[in-house]
């Protein structure tokens, strides 16, 4: 057995080896020295230049840092290359080579009638000899079947084309496409809205004013801007305002609160006879497509005195159905 140590895998020539005639052999590469701790070898591919000599059989050793192979030289003295490509577990692919001269039996002969001291392999056919002269030419031989018919020529080149038929009666009326994906609607609901204000939620009176009739999906976003409080509260109250929505006959200012609240309200600590903003982003979903709704505030005292008004003033409410 004899083992190549390789040193580096630049280094693609493993060396030129002498072998017996006949024999077969194991040739090991050992890369140890060049695999990282976490590296491996994957694979082993070999070729042979030799018409005579072969590789059997190569592998990989079982901690796959080494690759082996078998080479069985011919019977007859020759010279050849063996390829080895080997792979890694980091994709590279590595090739090198070992040139191996095959020691076959040697002949002498002696004058005048020489005889082999060594009978040998066949050799070798020699190269093909050079071609000779031309010969004269034949007699003519007799004349063949007729050939079958030949196949059938291109197809020839199309014709005018004719003129154009009446035209035909229109189609039918396709059905309507869907909406958008939003539809943005923006109003002012009204102007000044003053009530008697009580601890449960009363309605300012803005739906009559205030309607929106769903298109296509009944999913609204609702952005709600107004200014409440009012100039007679004797003091400061965490009033309390909602968004909401019914069908029907609107609700009349005052009323108590119905419809359809969407949460969360609104609180904001009013100071006495003053007025503050507030604005809410809400989200309703499910209202009827093509149903006609109204839309009005509730607001309810938190604190202060009962019997002071509470103001809503010129609110504005965004809708974007989606």
């Amino acid at each position: 057995m004899r083992v190549f140590e390789v040193a580096s895998i630049e280094d693609s020539f493993l060396g030129r080896v002498d072998l017996p005639a006949g024999d077969t052999v194991r040739f090991v590469a050992d890369f140890h020295a060049v695999l990282r701790a976490d590296e491996q070898l994957a694979s082993i591919a070999t070729s042979i230049s030799s018409p005579y000599s072969t590789v059997p059989s190569s592998g990989l050793s079982d901690d796959r840092e080494r690759a082996w192979w078998y080479v069985t030289a011919s019977g007859i003295t020759e010279t050849f290359t063996v390829t080895v490509t080997v792979t890694d577990t980091d994709g590279q692919t590595l090739n090198y080579t070992v040139i191996y001269d095959v020691c076959g039996p040697q002949t002498a002969s002696s004058s005048p009638t020489p005889f082999p001291l060594i009978i040998g392999p066949t050799g070798v056919t020699g190269s093909i000899g050079p071609t000779g002269p031309t010969g004269p030419t034949g007699s003519p031989g007799i004349n063949g079947a007729n050939g079958t018919n030949g196949a059938t020529g291109p197809t020839g080149p199309t014709g005018a084309a004719g003129t154009n038929g009446a035209n035909g009666t229109n189609g039918a009326t396709g059905p309507t496409g869907t909406a958008g994906v939003l539809k943005v609607t923006s109003f002012q609901m009204g102007s000044n809205i003053s009530m008697a204000g009580s601890t449960s939620f009363e309605m300012f009176g803005f739906g009559s004013g205030s309607t929106y009739t769903p298109s296509f999906s009944g999913n609204l976003i609702l952005c709600l801007f107004v200014r409440v409080g009012g100039s007679t509260q004797s003091a400061a109250s965490g009033d309390n305002y909602t968004l909401n929505y019914g069908t029907g006959t609107p609700p009349a200012t005052g009323a108590p609160s119905t419809g359809t609240q969407i949460t969360p309200h609104i609180t904001l600590q009013t100071p006495a006879g003053d007025y503050l903003p507030a604005t809410a982003m809400l989200a309703t979903n499910g209202l009827t497509v093509g149903t006609k709704y109204w839309f009005d505030i509730a607001g309810a005292f938190g604190g202060g005195t009962l019997g002071d008004t509470l103001n809503a003033i010129n609110p504005i409410l965004t809708i974007i159905e989606y």
